[in-house]
């Protein structure tokens, strides 16, 4: 009995690894393979000016197509969050680049954001750039 814990305990610890840590694998490999054929983000990103503070966070799911194209960019979204904080309210992109590309994930990922609640205002808004980056810079 005490054998097959070990051997159990074992696997579980050595043998299993999320699909998280493989895929992150695979597509550090993959940049990695092809860093020479990124297209690069535009370095034009707006400026962001914020008024609303996110306390919970959520990073936006990379297309696949655009891993794929080596395409990177970056999505500008204004959002808006009522006084009792939590969920936004209302997501509105501003600019993105390349235009349309990766707007719908940068949508996603922020309509799970949490925001801190406003002393003051009823409603807040803030802008953020979310950058769509395949290798840290």
């Amino acid at each position: 009995m005490k054998n097959l814990i070990l051997i159990l305990t074992t696997i579980i610890f050595f043998g299993c690894k999320s699909s998280v840590d493989s895929d992150s694998k695979q597509l550090e490999q993959f940049v990695l393979k092809n860093k020479n054929s990124i297209k690069a983000a535009p370095k034009n990103a707006p400026k962001v000016l914020s008024e609303c503070k996110p306390i919970v966070t959520v990073y936006p799911k990379y297309p696949n197509a655009q891993v794929k194209n080596l395409q990177e960019g970056w999505v500008h979204v204004e959002i808006t969050v009522g006084k009792e904080g939590k969920s936004p309210s209302k997501i509105e992109i501003l600019d993105s680049s390349p235009v349309k590309v990766f707007d719908q994930e940068a949508i996603r990922a922020v309509e799970k954001w949490y925001f801190e609640m406003s002393k003051t205002k009823e409603i807040s808004t803030c802008d953020k750039v979310l950058e769509f980056s395949l290798i840290d810079s």
